[in-house]
């Protein structure tokens, strides 16, 4: 009798155990609002549309270039990039305050950037002391021959001889005068560039200054302070990024089909900014074994956030126009793996997520090649704060946890 009761009290255990996860599935399901949400549909009355600032639009149409998406890399222009030279063998000395000058360091043109101070071996620098010693011989015997002649001259004037020998004479005297005027101020300009006296053991001349030749960026440094560069040796790079150019390639026969008048347009790297682009008529032959040809767009870049060698994706005009689905850019969300949704309101207080497939476009508006039809209403700001509507009870949820 005992045993019956024991096995009677283990089966309701056993029936007890069975029915206890149904409940707990009872509790744990979800309500119908979360349920919907899950399937990309917010619910959002009219007060809480005003509150996140909810505005919708209509699908139009409009006639669309057909676009090709192209890989462009940026380059500097031709003339926007210059390499500084050595104008002479010599240590370079920074200027005043550039000490600290280096890759990515503003100039202006004409900017100083340092100076060479000259370097001379012992076979130039007794050149260069033969030189001032010649100079100096030569300014001598040009001041002696001067004043002698003057004094002649002074002579012939004074004795009022009125002969033609006396007439020729004072002529040979006038030219003797100007000649050793001329070869002394010669000489005398030769000075500032050769040593002064008395020589010491090494001679130090005059610093050659070296100025930026265009307004940009220091790209790249071949040289340090002190160092020893010989003439013709680089010193720096210098770039002007203001502006930069795309270069796209382009397969040779598809190049009559792009229209030269039409713009192209660039997504910046890191960013879903698009940038409207001219072209530049800048042609280039098609090298032999190669069958592209690169075309060049202009891209201003007055924050010179972008950088030479920078990868953009690129839309370039090709072919006819059509007729396509048009939307605002401000209507796009994109998900973490590259897709492009909109919502579609389904009624006043209903919003859906739909997935699209975005084609060419320009800075305000972008064509729908799939997802949307002409006529329907989808939401054009706000979109951001309707997505996180969608998924604020999973925030929540995890929030909890």
């Amino acid at each position: 009798m005992r045993k019956k009761h024991v096995l009677l009290f283990l089966l309701l255990c056993v029936l007890a155990g069975c029915e206890r996860p149904d409940e707990e599935a009872a509790e744990v399901e979800e309500p119908p609002e979360q349920a919907a949400r899950t399937r990309g549909v917010v619910h959002l009355d009219q007060d809480a549309q005003a509150a996140i600032g909810i505005v919708t639009g209509k699908v139009t149409t409009s006639p669309q270039q057909e676009m090709w998406e192209r890989l462009g890399w940026l380059v500097v222009p031709p003339g926007q990039q210059s390499v500084v030279k050595a104008a002479a063998t010599g240590f370079y000395l920074p200027a005043i305050g550039e000490s600290k000058m280096t890759v990515g360091t503003a100039v202006s043109q004409d900017a100083p950037l340092g100076s060479l101070q000259i370097f001379l071996s012992p076979q130039e620098a007794a050149q260069l002391v033969v030189a001032k010693e010649e100079a100096d011989l030569v300014m001598n015997q040009a001041l002696v021959s001067q004043r002698l002649a003057e004094q002649q001259l002074e002579k012939l004037e004074r004795g009022g001889s009125t002969s033609i020998v006396a007439g020729k004479r004072l002529l040979e005297l006038k030219e003797i005068i100007e000649r050793n005027r001329v070869a002394y101020k010669e000489a005398q300009e030769k000075l500032p560039f050769l040593p002064s006296e008395p020589y010491a053991d090494s001679l130090n001349l005059k610093s050659v200054p070296v100025k930026s030749p265009l307004t940009g960026l220091i790209s790249t440094m071949h040289v340090v302070p002190r160092q020893l560069v010989v003439q013709g040796d680089p010193l720096w790079t210098i770039e002007d990024w203001s502006t930069l150019w795309i270069k796209v390639p382009i397969f040779e026969g598809d190049l009559p089909g792009i229209p030269h008048e039409n713009p192209a347009y660039a997504v910046l790297p890191g960013t879903l900014s698009v940038e409207q682009v001219e072209r530049v008529m800048h042609p280039q032959p098609t090298e032999p074994g190669r069958r592209t040809v690169d075309i060049y767009y202009r891209l201003k870049n007055p924050r010179g956030q972008l950088r030479p060698g920078q990868s953009l994706l690129m839309e370039i005009p090709h072919g006819k126009t059509e007729m396509q689905a048009t939307i605002p850019r401000s209507a796009l969300i994109w998900d973490g793996m590259g897709n492009a949704w909109v919502y579609l309101q389904i009624d006043p207080e209903h919003f859906r997520r739909q997935m699209v497939e975005t084609g060419p476009g320009d800075a305000e508006t972008i064509s729908i090649m799939r997802g949307l039809k002409q006529g329907e209403t989808i939401v054009t700001s706000g979109v951001q704060s309707l997505y996180g509507e969608e998924f604020k009870s999973d925030l929540q949820a995890e929030d909890d946890d």
